[in-house]
């Protein structure tokens, strides 16, 4: 008798502990604004020196020679995925970035050649091509902390639960106001990047801020299901609420940024001249993952996919199939009044 009570306490410490260790781990992932608490201790974080956007321009290039001279560099790199999108990489640097940061290196971030990024033209001489796109976290270049840095390390960027989840930047309105302020400080946009969402906005719209935007994926999202990514809902389900939400709030125009050229027709024939899209930013799909399309290699696709999402990230209100485009101009954006985004399961 003694015995089974002796076992049924022990099996009573174990669930409480098991519990316990499984609040502790949601914790971690629903919450990831509280590991600002941990990092903040960081020079990083703390100190003024922690973007050269906050140092006088007279002293930048001595806070660098300090840096050269006794900092530590992290180059980090991805090398888990040769097909994988534009945003797919950021949400992966941004974790990688919070790593790094924490153990006390300057992160800088490096494109590998055999990623989207580089069309076949560009092989050869090598080009950062992330520069191209976003700033380094603290607006080093690559080639500078290559030629001048005294403590260099080549990190590999691989998954982290310190990169922003889908399901949490979406329902968690702590966790996407965190990420925001990562995104903000450590992989701001390039300005003329910008800009040039700034004038095709414009263009688009006619200085409107009256408009829905519309993200939907297909493809190799429906062809090849890849595991663990969000099932995207159909496109007639993606028109019959885009007309609800339409008929409701009269918006002037309607955005809709796709890569499926099949569901933009469908789109363009339910909504005719009301429908603006940017032109050249969708493929007649044939097979095969997205990444590995040569049309869609490179940096000019790359740049138009980026200013799709800073689009879909101004509009008022968003209806948006779950992917990576979709959680990234949710960070972008400064909140939508409404939205609308699909949860059917994962592949």
């Amino acid at each position: 008798m003694n015995k089974n009570i002796e076992k049924i306490i022990i099996l009573i410490i174990f669930l409480f502990i098991f519990t316990l260790a499984i609040f502790f781990l949601n914790n971690i992932n629903n919450n990831n604004e509280k590991y600002v608490e941990v990092i903040s201790k960081n020079r990083f974080l703390s100190e003024k020196i922690e973007t050269n956007n906050s140092i006088d321009d007279n002293n930048i290039e001595e806070y660098k020679k300090y840096d050269y001279e006794n900092k530590k560099f992290a180059i980090i790199s991805r090398s888990d995925c040769d097909v994988c999108g534009l945003f797919s990489y950021y949400s992966l640097h941004l974790g990688c970035i919070l790593i790094y940061l924490s153990q006390g290196y300057i992160p800088i971030i490096k494109t590998e050649e055999r990623s989207v990024f580089y069309s076949q033209e560009m092989k050869g001489e090598y080009k950062n091509m992330w520069e191209e796109l976003f700033n380094q976290p603290f607006n080093y270049t690559l080639d500078e902390v290559l030629k001048n840095a005294k403590h260099i390390e080549h990190k590999s960027c691989s998954w982290t639960n310190m990169a922003p989840a889908e399901g949490h930047v979406y329902s968690n309105e702590l966790t996407l106001k965190f990420y925001r302020e990562v995104s903000r400080k450590y992989m701001s946009i390039k300005n003329e990047i910008i800009e040039e969402a700034n004038n095709i906005w414009n263009k688009l719209f006619n200085n409107s801020t009256n408009i829905l935007g519309v993200l939907a994926r297909g493809t190799d999202f429906l062809e090849l299901k890849p595991g663990g990514h969000s099932i995207p809902p159909s496109a007639e389900k993606m028109i019959e609420d885009t007309k609800m939400m339409y008929e409701k709030n009269k918006y002037d125009w309607i955005y809709l940024a796709t890569e499926d050229d099949k569901i933009r027709d469908k789109f363009i024939k339910e909504f005719g001249n009301k429908l603006k899209l940017i032109q050249k930013n969708n493929i007649d799909y044939t097979g095969g993952y997205i990444g590995e399309n040569k049309n869609l290699k490179g940096i000019e696709f790359q740049k138009l996919y980026l200013i799709s999402m800073i689009t879909i990230s101004k509009c008022l209100d968003v209806i948006v199939a779950r992917c990576s485009g979709a959680m990234g101009a949710f960070i972008f954006s400064k909140g939508f009044r409404e939205n609308i985004v699909y949860f059917l399961g994962q592949f």
